[in-house]
């Protein structure tokens, strides 16, 4: 049997353990991963995967899944820093009764963001493996004083200064946070295994197992506690029987009557905003007043440059983040009749695959042999942006030197940025058979003849899109280090799918792996985040009033319910509040840019080209 033993200072015991007797149990071989190691960047013992850089998580992440793979299961010993932190002495800077055995509700609160820390861990781990895990507590107290101040490792001048708490106290602590500490591992699938009998005395820790650091313990512990995890996990229905078992003591009659009303009454929900609940956020939320958005990453200030791209509902965002004053980045001016409202001149950019390989293009790493179209009236397009010259060039020459100045363009607009926004829009596409290019819109519909040797339909899945757009990340970061990524999806419908499905089902499926692949990617890098425009748009607490007559076109009303949310959410400087009276009297606050979104009402779509 493999097991993998994951953690940070308390996992020690053991690893000595194993190094002193590699041998010490029976057909049972442990590895160990140490989480506060240098090429981890964990500088702190309380940071969660979130706060680690993304090099960082990753390849952590990948070191947890390799050894996961080769494992049987998964031991975890992650923090307990709480208790060395406010268990043994009082918070420095605060008076208390050292008498006392009471747990204030200040330290039940920071048991709770402790806990929540240790949660984000599970959550982690669960995301790195499927492989069975189970979680061990950190080592309870030591019960004598006058062993703990002839141990004090790194905490003499604090028990100098404050004192150190009572031992009924700290054992009560202890228990408190192991059982929140079980709870949470229930609720995340994993097992809980308690501390053997053999290393107690009345709950605290014999003092033989004590390490140099007071609240640690030693080799000859993690011999026991070895011994003690193959023993369990030899026994029939051992997952079960440990995952279900009560916690040691921990409703022992030292404690106290509010501290168990308190810890009974309160659950994983218990202290969440109202945005976690349908009733409060949702139900009893007038319509016009409804705000999807969670917890913010990063604001615009107005000193970002803000450069936009995407589907043609990403044009709304350009239109309005002009109005509100915020500096919209234009790399690229308007220079004949195209209508696009973008950064630089490349029309609608409809999938991932696509905007990879218009940062390809533009810095000479991807040269696609379709180099011009042919249309109908004899003049030329750009296969990328057919419709940018509504009239089309003249000759193949014209449409290359433009395209030159263009590309310089784009390259400029990606190096300045600080802020760039992407509206995914559709999974569908068209694709070169012969180097992978793929385009706005099938050949032949604006340029072009198709030819189904040279082009094929393509529909992504979440994990083509989730690697496109980590492609596109890691390349803008090597040119533009500072430059952070909002992602949205456009809420507008397909206006014709090539699978052989419903248009509607088609839909469907298009926005849900968009959106799964947009979180997906929101979650694993800092700079990215997730705005949800589709919500606002498509949810059902609006019934349907953000949509037009023919259930695809988005409403001024719906337009202004989004950008509202979005400048108020993630703009800095910014007085925008949903107005009280309902969207309809948007007009009479917002006059000047629902002027601008009126201007804006045909925006300019490729796609619906394939409209009949």
């Amino acid at each position: 049997m493999k097991i993998t033993v994951i953690g940070m200072s308390h996992i020690a015991a053991l690893q000595h353990a194993w190094i002193k007797n590699p041998h010490l149990v029976n057909d049972a071989r442990f590895q160990f991963i140490q989480l506060r190691r240098h090429e981890f960047g964990m500088e702190n013992a309380n940071y969660s995967p979130e706060d680690l850089a993304d090099h960082h998580r990753s390849q952590l992440s990948r070191e947890i899944t390799e050894a996961a793979n080769r494992a049987d299961l998964i031991v975890l010993c992650i923090r307990g820093n709480i208790l060395s932190v406010i268990g043994l002495t009082p918070l420095p800077g605060k008076v208390l009764n050292l008498t006392s055995s009471t747990i204030s509700d200040d330290i039940q609160r920071l048991l709770h963001e402790d806990i929540e820390i240790d949660n984000k861990w599970l959550r982690f781990f669960s995301r790195c493996t499927t492989t069975t895990k189970v979680i061990i507590p950190p080592p309870p107290p030591i019960k004598s004083e006058e062993w703990i101040r002839a141990h004090p490792g790194a905490l003499e001048e604090r028990f100098k200064l404050y004192g150190i708490r009572p031992a009924s106290y700290r054992l009560k602590l202890w228990r408190v946070y192991s059982q929140m500490l079980r709870e949470q591992s229930l609720l995340n699938s994993t097992g809980f295994i308690d501390t053997p009998e053999a290393v107690l005395t009345d709950g605290y820790l014999k003092e033989i197992y004590g390490s140099p650091h007071p609240n640690h313990a030693n080799a000859a512990y993690g011999e026991i506690m070895i011994h003690h995890i193959v023993q369990l996990i030899r026994t029939p229905n051992w997952i079960t029987n440990i995952s279900l078992s009560a916690s040691r003591d921990s409703n022992g009659p030292e404690m106290d009557k509010v501290s168990l009303e308190k810890r009974n009454r309160q659950h994983p929900y218990q202290h969440l905003p109202d945005r976690a609940f349908w009733k409060k956020a949702v139900a009893e939320t007038p319509s016009s007043q409804l705000d999807p958005v969670g917890e913010v990453k990063f604001k615009i200030k107005r000193s970002d440059k803000v450069a936009t791209a995407g589907s043609c509902f990403a044009q709304h965002i350009s239109k309005r983040i002009c109005s509100m004053g915020f500096h919209f980045l234009v790399t690229e001016n308007c220079i004949s009749n195209d209508f696009y409202n973008f950064s630089a001149r490349y029309g609608n950019i409809y999938t991932a695959r696509q905007l990879v390989q218009l940062f390809d293009r533009a810095f000479g790493y991807f040269c696609p042999l379709d180099d011009h179209w042919l249309r109908s009236d004899g003049n030329f397009c750009d296969p990328f942006r057919p419709r940018i010259e509504p009239g089309g060039f003249e000759s193949v020459e014209r449409l290359v030197a433009d395209r030159q100045c263009h590309l310089a363009a784009v390259r400029e607009m990606f190096s300045q940025l600080d802020i760039f926004i992407f509206t995914l829009g559709l999974t569908e596409c068209w694709m070169s058979r012969l180097d992978g290019a793929v385009f706005p819109i099938a050949p032949g519909v604006a340029g072009g003849e198709f030819d189904s040797m040279k082009y094929e339909f393509v529909n992504f899945g979440v994990n083509e899109i989730v690697s496109d757009l980590e492609s596109f990340i890691r390349k803008l970061r090597l040119i533009n280090p500072r430059a952070k990524l909002i992602l949205t999806v456009s809420p507008v419908p397909l206006v014709a799918t090539y699978e052989p499905t419903h248009v509607l089902a088609a839909t469907t499926y298009s926005k849900s792996v968009l959106r799964v692949a947009a979180d997906m990617v929101s979650c694993s890098y800092k700079e990215v985040y997730y705005f949800p425009s589709f919500e606002v748009i498509t949810g059902n607490y609006n019934r349907g009033s953000y949509f037009s007559s023919d259930l695809r076109s988005v409403t001024e009303e719906g337009i202004d319910h989004v950008m509202t949310v979005f400048m108020r959410n993630l703009t800095e400087d910014s007085d925008v509040s949903l107005p009280q009276g309902g969207m309809t009297n948007t007009k009479s606050v917002y006059d000047k840019q629902m002027q601008e979104m009126v201007a804006l009402a045909q925006t300019v779509c490729d796609e619906e080209l394939l409209e009949r």
